[in-house]
């Protein structure tokens, strides 16, 4: 039963002789599987990760953010300006408000003061990581009736946001997935192959990579684990190598070669 091949894929080497000849689409089912798995509780942690400081900023924004018309390419505001907003959570990113500037904005003005970002009349500025300033211009932008941003445009934003995200998180994250894990157990396939010399094995190609894709199983489990810590897993190149490798060196000694009845 496949719902149960990850845990005898990582408790039981044993296992590893039945699986060794199963044909490639049980193999490749199994991967789907492991993808529904990590999509699914990818998902789940950027919930918990970042779904807080999202509702958050989408709130603070509610309360703080002035009231902003657009209309045929011009904000407009009945506050006064300029105004900066600086999320009290997190310092470091700020943005000045100024809807009666039509002046480009430059990297010194950004400097005085102290934002990352910089709205105008009619244009967005945007600080890069490299230093230099990105400007979105709306002068051409035609609406055929203003966009008022206020306190219930952020609400529904924030809401229009979580509903758009965990789906898209959750397709992407299995697309990725899936493709990742394919590449690496062809990756794995050549350690395995090289094992196999070394162990005189005689294992077929087609063998090798379903081992390959098995031995994963353990070092998958604690990247799923660590979607929910804020930590990353050290050397994880090197850890990954070594334990998958450790599972094909078990499944690929001698002693485990025999076959599984069918």
């Amino acid at each position: 039963m496949i719902l149960l091949d990850p845990v005898n894929a990582i408790t039981s080497v044993s296992f590893y002789r039945k699986i060794a000849k199963q044909a490639f689409s049980r193999t490749l089912l199994y991967l789907v599987y492991l993808a529904a798995i990590f999509c699914v509780l990818g998902a789940v942690a950027l919930k918990v990760r970042v779904g807080p400081a999202l509702d958050q900023t989408f709130d603070w924004l509610a309360k703080s953010a002035p009231v902003l018309t657009f209309d045929n390419g011009k904000f407009t505001s009945p506050a006064a300006m300029p105004v900066v907003l600086r999320d009290p959570a997190y310092q470091d990113v700020a943005v000045a408000i100024d809807t009666t500037r039509t002046a480009p904005v430059t990297e010194k003005d950004m400097d005085d003061s102290g934002v990352t970002a910089y709205l105008t009349q009619s244009d967005f500025y945007l600080r890069r990581p490299n230093g230099t300033i990105e400007d979105r211009s709306f002068s051409d932008t035609k609406t055929e009736k203003p966009v008022t941003l206020d306190a219930a445009f952020y609400k529904e934003a924030g809401a229009l946001l979580n509903r758009i995200l965990y789906p898209a998180a959750i397709f992407g994250l299995f697309v990725v997935f899936l493709v990742w894990k394919l590449v690496s157990s062809l990756f794995y396939s050549l350690v395995a192959m090289a094992l196999n010399n070394a162990l005189h094995a005689g294992r077929a190609y087609a063998e090798l990579f379903n081992l390959s894709a098995y031995a994963q199983t353990l070092i998958i489990a604690v990247q799923i684990i660590f979607l929910f810590m804020p930590a990353r897993i050290p050397l994880f190149s090197l850890v990954a190598l070594a334990v998958t490798g450790a599972y094909l060196y078990l499944a690929l000694r001698p002693e485990h070669q025999e076959t599984a009845p069918a």
